[in-house]
């Protein structure tokens, strides 16, 4: 198992030139959330004025088929509280669509598409490499490093 600290992931997102996995991948490490949970988010998922996210579904690709299931277990299903700054950075992305459906999937790539860009990225960035579930690992040591019960990271992962 691997993490990035605060300091790795900054530097990481530094040279990411891309809006969409930059967003994606700050949710991921600010929230601690699966990837397929994040590949399975719509609009509707996210609240803005309550800073929360919605884990209800996750993501699968199977035989070229995008499937969207019931979470892994039934402590999958959550409500994950968001910071101010990453409403911020969910909001500016939105705000530059052109249009979308609050049903639609926000993000249309594979966890393939996640990999690829994050060994890229520590290529050009020189942070070490690290799965992208790796992100889940950060998340939690991070809120060990904040104090939080195991419990507390237990309900929220």
């Amino acid at each position: 198992m691997q993490f990035w600290t605060i300091k790795e992931f900054k530097k990481f997102m530094g040279l990411d030139d891309k809006p969409i996995s930059g967003l994606a991948f700050k949710i991921l490490f600010w929230t601690g959330m699966r990837c397929g949970e994040l590949l399975a988010l719509t609009w509707k998922d996210i609240n803005l004025k309550n800073k929360t996210i919605d884990i209800n579904k996750t993501y699968a690709r199977i035989k070229k088929q995008d499937i969207i299931n019931e979470p892994k277990t039934q402590k999958s299903k959550r409500v994950i509280s968001i910071s101010d700054s990453l409403c911020k950075d969910i909001e500016k992305y939105k705000s530059k669509l052109y249009s979308y459906n609050v049903t639609d999937r926000i993000f249309h790539f594979t966890r393939f598409f996640l990999s690829y860009e994050m060994k890229r990225i520590c290529k050009k960035s020189g942070v070490k490499p690290i799965r992208t579930h790796d992100l889940r690992h950060s998340h939690a040591s991070l809120l060990i490093e904040l104090g939080f019960t195991p419990l507390l990271i237990a309900e929220r992962l």
